[in-house]
């Protein structure tokens, strides 16, 4: 199809096989302020020929012409140049032909005693077919827009959609179907409330969504929870702009964002900002907890000479071995709020278990049941004590939570030779031997449906304020780190077990002592100064250090301490003192005994576990020695006589 060309030079293609007819044409155009270039064809040959050439604005032509049928020349220009005005020029006045030429597509007809009108014809005819083509050139570019915007709603992963003043869905591309569950033709007539869960957040969104239709807001950003699909996406950004028509309709323009894993990873954030805040609460609590075991655990020792052979002495024992596992249980907690390194050494997987079996007997319900089946013989593993620790307390919290009316937890520890083992994670790998955890329980099961998604990330069948699904991808991941494999078997209603496989190490293991040396030294009359808020803490720590023949000396605060030592501390060899008191704290009493009096020696000691890293600052700001709280009289005792053992001798047992 030819397509029109609008120049400054109006083209003229003229059709006349008079000569002088043709001449008249030329004058009269030329006469007037057009800008007109004009060729005549003199016969058929020429009129086709000329039409072939060039794309023209305008054709003269008479509509009964030698070597043309009738209407014959109008029916070709029409149809070679339909985007060209055609205007038939001739000197029969008849209704009838007129119709018919402009039936043919004729844009005008004109009698040659009326030549005067063929310029303001021309003249309209340029105007319409400007009209015209500017038309063809909109109607072009909105149907490439259109495909365009078809192309992108098509291929976009953002569902986009439009709704009608009710709010309903009356456009959505195919993306609406991945987001809401349904075939975009079901969606059609629906509103959001149809396809979002009922809560108070929701509600409050929609309202949002609807409050454009009766306000100026012109565009609306929202978050809303879907009900549940098949896709997965749960939770969607929805914004929304308002059109309103020229007639004063108003409709909905709208874009909805899959943000369910930004919400997972913010939830995530929040579980990780809550460990983080048990942290430093738990470390709070250690401190505290540990200023009040250090005394007890000081005051065994002191009471044992005087309640020896007495029937006292078994009650002595019990609250000893007391004091030592409350001591134990505040270490553990604090391994787990510090998430402490991933060093692994050679470790015994049943001293592990047998405290994971501790904290049980002393948490879980009473309605629980804890039972512990150790081999008498388990080689060793190359692991992490406190991941291990995380992984079967995961595991326990698991199970305790699946038997909400009670129930039996066992816990086994086994070798098996790599024969044994069924596992397809390790069946043609790693060593011959393995240690094989296993922790089962009665309670409610697993769902076969669930059980391929247990291990994903954020996948959880608990509540929200409950679970957050990290804790079996996690466990996972600990496992995988140690060269290890987990398998899970579960019945609903009968219980779940878990078998965790790591390779075993042949290497021989010697139990860690957990004390220092129980030798107590004796001193030979060495001045010592306490420091320690805790009046219960300066009271044990003194009568240990009188009995064992040192000068004691008592302050509760840095500023007491340093009073003490201008007024008459010019003997004193040792300052033992406490990180965290009021008024002036340990570490910058330290600070200060460093140079006003850096022949002292000082001990510091502490239940919380930030001072744990004061032996790395600098000399100037350090302790000699770092004892944490709680401790025994021995460990301190040691302690002390590491430092200033000038005429100190052992002792197996301190004078009365």
């Amino acid at each position: 199809m030819n397509q029109p060309i609008l120049h400054p030079v109006c083209r003229v293609l003229y059709l006349e096989d008079n000569t002088t007819d043709a001449d008249l044409i030329r004058n009269v155009l030329e006469s007037t302020d057009l800008e007109i270039e004009i060729t005549t064809a003199y016969n058929r040959d020429q009129f086709l020929a000329q039409l072939d050439l060039r794309c023209w604005d305008i054709i003269l032509t008479d509509y009964n012409l030698p070597e043309f049928t009738e209407l014959e020349a109008v029916q070709i220009a029409t149809e070679r140049c339909p985007n060209s005005s055609t205007i038939v020029v001739t000197g029969t006045e008849e209704e009838a032909i007129a119709v018919e030429c402009l039936k043919l597509g004729a844009d005008d007809y004109i009698l040659k005693d009326r030549l005067l009108r063929l310029p303001v014809a021309i003249k309209r005819a340029m105007q319409q077919r400007l009209i015209q083509t500017e038309a063809l050139a909109t109607e072009t570019a909105l149907r490439e827009s259109e495909t365009k915007l078809k192309a992108i709603a098509l291929h976009s992963r953002l569902m986009l959609y439009t709704r009608d003043e009710e709010g309903c869905f009356n456009f959505a591309n195919s993306q609406a179907q991945l987001f809401l569950g349904k075939p975009v033709g079901q969606l059609m007539g629906s509103t959001w409330v149809d396809h979002v869960l009922s809560t108070p957040e929701n509600r409050k969104s929609l309202s949002k969504l609807d409050a454009p239709y009766d306000s100026d807001t012109m565009e609306t950003t929202v978050e809303v929870e879907l009900a549940e699909t098949s896709s997965g996406i749960r939770w969607i950004e929805v914004r929304e702009n308002v059109s309103i028509s020229p007639e004063g309709q108003k409709s909905v323009v709208g874009v909805a964002f899959n943000i369910t894993d930004r919400k997972s990873l913010e939830a995530q954030l929040r579980q990780t900002q809550r460990l983080e805040n048990l942290g430093l609460l738990a470390a709070g609590v250690a401190h505290d907890l540990n200023n009040v075991l250090s005394p007890i655990m000081m005051a065994g020792p002191l009471l044992q000479p005087t309640l020896k052979g007495t029937r006292h002495e078994r009650l002595l024992n019990v609250l000893e071995s007391s004091a030592n596992r409350g001591a134990a249980l505040v270490k553990q907690v604090l391994s787990f709020a510090r998430g402490e390194d991933n060093e692994r050494s050679p470790l015994q997987i049943k001293h592990v278990v047998r405290d994971v079996v501790s904290i049980i007997q002393e948490t879980f319900p009473k309605n629980i049941t804890c039972e512990d089946m150790i081999a008498s013989k388990i080689p060793a593993v190359q692991g992490n004590a406190t991941q291990i620790h995380q992984v079967l307390l995961n595991l326990c919290v698991n199970a305790r939570d699946a038997m909400p009316q009670g129930g039996t937890l066992s816990i086994s520890v086994a070798q098996r030779d790599i024969s044994e083992i069924k596992s397809k994670e390790i069946v043609d790998r790693g060593p011959r031997h393995w240690v094989v955890i296993t922790v089962s329980d009665t309670g409610t099961g697993i769902d076969p449906e669930v059980l391929s998604e247990i291990w994903n990330p954020f996948f959880t069948t608990k509540s929200k304020e409950t679970g957050t699904g990290l804790g079996l991808n996690t466990v996972r991941g600990i496992v995988t780190a140690h060269h290890g494999a987990i398998e899970l078997t579960s019945q609903v209603g009968l219980g779940t077990t878990f078998e965790i496989m790591l390779p075993a190490i042949q290497e021989e293991m010697r139990a860690p002592s957990l004390r220092a040396s129980t030798s107590l030294y004796r001193g030979s009359g060495q001045q010592v100064l306490i420091v320690d808020d805790e009046p219960l803490v300066r009271d044990m720590l003194s009568r240990t250090l009188r009995r064992h023949n040192y000068q004691v000396s008592i302050a509760s605060d840095g500023v007491e301490a340093l009073k003490l030592i201008n007024l008459g501390g010019h003997d004193l060899r040792l300052v033992i003192t406490d990180i965290h008191m009021p008024h002036m704290s340990g570490d910058v009493l330290i600070s200060v005994l460093r140079k006003v009096r850096p022949e002292i020696k000082i001990i510091a000691s502490s239940g919380h576990p930030s001072s744990a890293n004061l032996s790395q600052r600098p000399p100037g700001e350090r302790p000699d020695v770092f004892v944490p709280k709680p401790f025994e009289g021995a460990e301190m005792l040691s302690a002390i006589h590491g430092l200033i053992a000038t005429d100190v001798t052992p002792a197996t047992a301190a004078p009365q």
